[in-house]
């Protein structure tokens, strides 16, 4: 007995199972009717979503971390100024 999985990708060679018993045989095929691809898509798309929402989070750190980086640049010179602005005084 046996059988051949075939998968989508191009030039991928088939995977090929045999045994001597069709009990062996049947078990595989039971087997892989119960690992459902669709399963396997459905927590790749839920992770893919974990992943962009990690990106977005992350980009928006960088904004608020340039913002409070230029606010600080501000306040460090309006700093000087005013020690400036004492010291002429």
């Amino acid at each position: 007995y046996y059988f051949l999985i075939v998968f989508g990708h191009d030039g991928q060679k088939p995977l090929e199972l045999r045994t001597d018993e069709e009990s062996v045989c049947d078990e595989w095929v039971e087997a892989i009717q119960q690992a459902s691809y669709s399963d396997i898509i459905i927590e790749r798309e839920v992770l893919m979503q974990k992943y962009i929402h990690l990106v977005q989070i992350v980009e928006t750190e960088k904004v608020a971390a340039n913002q409070l980086r230029t606010q600080l640049e501000d306040q460090d010179t309006e700093i000087e100024r005013l020690k400036s602005e004492v010291n002429s005084i």
